[in-house]
């Protein structure tokens, strides 16, 4: 299992309705490639991890960096051989709205957001990162898929 979690800039507004549009098309093109994870938007701000196989997760990487509606600032790659964190989640929004999201996306956010412009040494970014995604892997399971 291959898994990667980048950042990006909207490059234009997006409505809530156009959020959950976003992340239903995502959901059922995941489906057929075999890929989970979760979306989240936060001022301006993306943030998406997916998991899945590397050519499929390499092929839809490309697609969305070159989608025009955003800009991405960071990516970090795993080459993991672990299990999946999300294996319900073919693309869940998650949003402060979720009820285990409140203590964890945060900490996601702001983490990532300092990515953008500190420079700190690359494993222990990672470390941090997955230490996140480990923590909303336990909450999101309890949650209301």
């Amino acid at each position: 299992m291959k898994s990667l979690i980048y950042i990006s800039e909207a490059c234009q507004p997006f409505s809530y309705h156009e959020l959950m549009e976003l992340a239903d098309k995502a959901s059922a093109e995941n489906t057929n490639h075999l890929i989970t994870g979760f979306l989240c938007f936060k001022n301006n701000t993306f943030i998406q991890y997916l998991e899945g196989e590397s050519i499929e997760l390499g092929d839809l990487f490309t697609k969305i960096s070159q989608d025009t509606r955003h800009k991405i600032i960071n990516m970090i790659y795993v080459d993991d051989d672990g299990p999946r964190r999300f294996p319900k989640w073919h693309m869940r929004y998650v949003d402060s709205a979720t009820e285990f999201n409140h203590s964890i996306e945060p900490f996601i956010f702001n983490l990532m957001k300092l990515m953008k412009v500190a420079s700190v040494d690359g494993k222990e970014w990672h470390d941090m990162i997955w230490r996140g995604i480990e923590l909303l892997a336990r909450g999101g399971e309890k949650a209301k898929v």
